[in-house]
């Protein structure tokens, strides 16, 4: 089972603390910067490179290969792509939440993500995350569930297609985390990105 913790909201604008400044620099054809701002009192998020663009809005390809949109962040014009529900987000990712899917990027300490809408695992249509309005919980969306295998502060899952067990689970080759709903848990060897869902195993008999 993969679980992480950590909260960001939205894309900003700002330059990056570490990241691609703190090491080799990026080509003639890229920019070192962060789309993302600080969250709160939090560290700004590690930067890293992002293709560079002429034309705002046009198409472009981002540094890990996926089709994005030319964005005009602080640093200047950039290639961002933009991620559905549990799809890669972050700056490592050069990628953005759709804000009508989801409003939450969730990254760990390497500043990569994905894009969640926290959920209360007992109450699947709330979560403990104040300001999200209706972006809180899975709602009424047909075939979602609350998984925790990511797990975040104060208890809530995210909201991912309902599985039974023996469908995959983990890291796909587009980079979409598919996680496990209700009881079942991601059964994955060490070292591998992707297993299968399965319910806990039972407690031995006193």
């Amino acid at each position: 089972e993969g679980e992480g913790e950590g909260e960001g909201e939205g894309e900003g604008e700002g330059e990056g603390e570490a990241g691609c400044g703190a090491g080799p620099a990026c080509s003639t054809t890229q920019l070192c910067t962060s789309a993302f701002a600080s969250q709160g009192a939090g560290p700004a998020p590690a930067s890293a490179c992002f293709n560079t663009c002429t034309t705002a809005g046009e198409a472009c390809t981002t540094v890990p290969g996926a089709t994005g949109s030319c964005q005009n962040l602080a640093a200047g014009l950039v290639c961002l792509s933009l991620s559905g529900l549990n799809g890669p987000c972050g700056n490592a990712f050069n990628a953005s939440c759709d804000p009508a899917v989801t409003p939450l990027c969730v990254t760990d300490a390497s500043g990569a993500g994905l894009c969640g809408r926290p959920c209360t695992p007992a109450t699947p249509t709330t979560c403990t995350i104040p300001g999200l309005g209706a972006a809180c919980g899975c709602g009424t969306d047909e075939g979602l569930g609350c998984s925790t295998d990511v797990a975040l502060q104060g208890g809530d899952g995210l909201c991912s297609p309902t599985t039974a067990v023996g469908d995959t689970c983990g890291i796909g080759a587009d980079n979409v985390l598919a996680m496990c709903t209700g009881t079942q848990e991601c059964d994955a060897a060490a070292n591998a990105t992707t297993g299968v869902c399965a319910e806990p195993a039972a407690p031995p008999a006193p």
